[in-house]
Parts: structure tokens; C-alpha cells; sequence
């Protein structure tokens, strides 16, 4: 049954809605940096992090939709505002950046879209679903390749290149993660009496070619997880269909969210990882399981960039060719532990945010390489 609301309903909507513009448009007049960003997992860490390490009145964070606050509640800073209505907000002449902590809303590309003139000073942090899950239009496309330059990783330069004709200017990004590496390395690791294998981060089709690799397997003492509590959720009765059919009860789907302290627990059983996804996905995930020396397969074009970095990730392209033993052998280990615990230090993350706040873009991918 339909409500509808009343007149002073309306009036209190309004109200809260002009306190959000003009506490935004009051903070945002006293900085040189605007980061609008939707509520979500990483970004208080991000907003803590920032403030800690760099001076907060330069700063001021604009958190507009995204995840409720009864799941991951909205800092408590004077330089962070909660805004309810992007349509009318009016960024000052005076901010020098902004920057764009995902692109996931069209509230956001259409402001952007009709505020064209803020796209010379801002910087789009990637997400990753945020750019190749995009839907492809005239409006999106614009907003996307205009951007003065761009926060991500080396195969979104190449997206950008092959698919939208567009070579970015690209600062390379940080392991966004809210663990420190010592806290990463101070988790007890189990002593498992099999194999557990963790495949993909989230629910997508790969995994169902990533199982089916894994066949070969099938009878060795393996335990086989799959996160399917958000992704592409229309392929989860497909993924557990074949992960049932071909592991059994050695099949293990989790459904549910897991709070960040209890998955870095788990992260610490996994003695295997398998991220089959056609673009860098996880990578928080990926570099964490490395500083817990787990073994780590990518598709060979999502692995190649990493080795740039000091970090060797296996092929998934290999696996229906390898032995048990061979599977499970890990030579890498002990350099990947070192390239990914520096990954995680305050040294490497300050670096990372002072190059994106200077706009020190990295060189081109025709200078550098794939």
C-alpha cells in the first residue's frame, strides 16, 4: 500500500537537503581538495588515513549515497560532509583537485556531464566495475575519457586504449586496505588438513570456467570457496550448480558478507588463490594473500603487469596442465611476500596519494610497456 508524505515531510526533506549543500558548500570554500565519494567499505579508511598523514584542512570529503550507515558508518570529521542532493552543488573556484572515488552513480556522471568545466581539475580514482561494467553512451563516454587524469591500474590504460580509443594519463594505484602489514602478518595461519582453494572474489562467470579447471582435482583432499555475497549475481546458481556437480560437498559457496577482520582470518586459511576474472579485480585480496605467502593465479594478461611491480602471479591458463604438485608449488613466495608488504607500508601509500594530489601521472603505456 502506497504513502504518500506529507507537507511537512516535504518541508523537512528540504531542509536537510539545503543544510547538506551549504555545509558542504562552506567547507569545501575553506580547502584545496574536494574527494566525493559513495559510502562504502574503503572509503573511511581512505578519509582516516588522508587526515592522519596529510593536513585535513586541505581536504574535505563528500560522501553522496552508497551503502546505508548501519553498515559502514560515515566518519566523524569536520571536514566530511554527507550530501543529499549532488544536482545543486557548486564546487568553489577555489578548490585546485577533485577527485572522484568511483564513478558507480549517473547522479555523478550527469552532474559532471552538465558541470563540464570541473572535469580540467579532477581526477576519476577507478574501481574497476566502475569502467568496464560501464554502460557505453554518449554522456558516459564523455565524462570518462575527460577527465584530467586518472587514479587505477595498467590494464585500465589498456582498456581505455582499445576501447575507447583514448590513452590516459594514469597515476598507478594503492592497495586500498584497512590492515597494516604487520597486522596482515600477525594473523595465526590454520594448519589445514586439506587444500582450501579460494576462487574469484566475488560471484562472475569465470568462476564457473575457473571450477571446471579445477576438475583434474577433484579426488585429491581439496576444500573449493567462492564469495557470492555481491558480484554478478545472476550467475551464482550456475556457479554452485557446477561447483556442486563437479566437487561435491568439497564445494564450499559463502553467501553472506564477512566483516573485514574475520576475512582477513580467512584469507589466512586459503592456501590457494584463483582470481579468473578478465580485469584486475580483488587486488587488496590478491596482495594480501602475497604478504601471507599463499599462492596466487591471474590470467596471464591481468598477472604480467604485477611482474613489473616484483610481484610473480601464476597463470589460471595453466592449470588444467598441472600435477597436484606442481599446483600447489610456490618458488615466488618469499619475493612476493617482500613487494607486497612494502605495498602495504604508510611509506608507499603517502607516496601514492602525494603524487595523485600533485597530478604526477605516470609514463605513458607506449614508454613503459604492457
Amino acid at each position: 500500500m502506497e504513502t504518500s508524505l506529507s507537507k511537512q515531510d516535504l518541508l523537512t526533506i528540504k531542509a536537510r537537503i539545503l543544510h547538506s549543500i551549504q555545509d558542504a558548500a562552506y567547507k569545501m570554500s575553506h580547502t584545496k581538495y574536494v574527494h566525493i565519494m559513495c559510502n562504502d567499505k574503503f572509503n573511511s579508511g581512505i578519509v582516516d588515513f588522508i587526515n592522519t598523514n596529510f593536513d585535513p584542512a586541505e581536504h574535505c570529503f563528500v560522501f553522496y549515497r552508497g551503502v546505508p550507515e548501519t553498515q559502514f558508518p560515515i566518519p566523524k570529521y569536520e571536514n566530511v560532509v554527507n550530501l543529499l542532493d549532488i544536482s545543486y552543488l557548486t564546487i568553489p573556484n577555489s578548490v585546485e583537485k577533485i577527485f572522484f572515488h568511483s564513478l558507480f552513480l549517473q547522479d555523478i556522471i550527469l552532474y559532471l556531464y552538465n558541470n563540464k568545466e570541473l572535469l580540467k581539475k579532477s581526477c576519476w580514482l577507478i574501481w574497476g566495475g566502475d569502467l568496464y561494467e560501464a554502460k557505453r553512451n554518449k554522456i558516459g563516454d564523455f565524462v570518462r575519457t575527460n577527465f584530467n587524469y586518472y587514479n587505477g591500474v595498467e590494464h585500465d590504460r589498456i582498456f581505455f586504449r582499445e576501447n575507447y580509443n583514448h590513452n590516459i594519463p594514469l597515476i598507478k594505484t594503492i592497495c586500498y586496505s584497512a590492515f597494516t602489514a604487520e597486522e596482515i602478518e600477525a594473523v595465526p595461519r590454520p594448519k589445514n588438513d586439506r587444500v582450501k582453494i579460494l576462487v574469484n572474489n566475488s560471484a562472475h562467470q569465470s568462476t564457473i570456467s575457473a571450477l571446471k579447471k579445477l576438475a583434474h582435482f577433484k579426488n585429491e583432499h581439496i576444500e573449493i570457496f567462492t564469495i557470492l555475497s555481491y558480484g554478478q549475481a545472476r550467475y551464482t546458481e550456475r556457479i554452485v550448480e557446477t561447483g556442486k556437480e563437479i566437487f561435491g560437498d568439497k564445494f564450499i559457496p559463502i553467501y553472506d558478507y564477512i566483516k573485514a577482520e574475520d576475512y582477513l582470518h580467512f584469507l589466512a586459511s586459503i592456501d590457494v588463490y584463483i582470481l579468473n576474472q578478465g580485469r584486475p579485480q580483488g587486488a587488496t585480496t590478491m596482495q594480501t594473500l602475497l604478504l601471507m605467502e599463499k599462492k596466487v593465479f591471474a590470467r596471464a594478461h591481468i598477472a604480467e603487469p604485477f611482474k613489473a611491480h616484483g610481484m610473480d602471479i601464476y597463470h589460471t591458463e595453466s592449470i588444467p596442465n598441472l600435477t597436484f604438485g606442481e599446483f600447489l608449488a610456490n618458488e615466488h613466495k618469499d619475493a612476493n611476500k617482500k613487494t607486497a608488504a612494502y605495498r602495504f607500508t604508510d611509506e608507499f601509500k603517502m607516496d601514492v596519494w602525494r603524487k595523485t594530489f600533485a597530478g604526477e601521472t605516470d609514463p605513458p603505456i607506449d614508454a613503459e610497456g604492457a
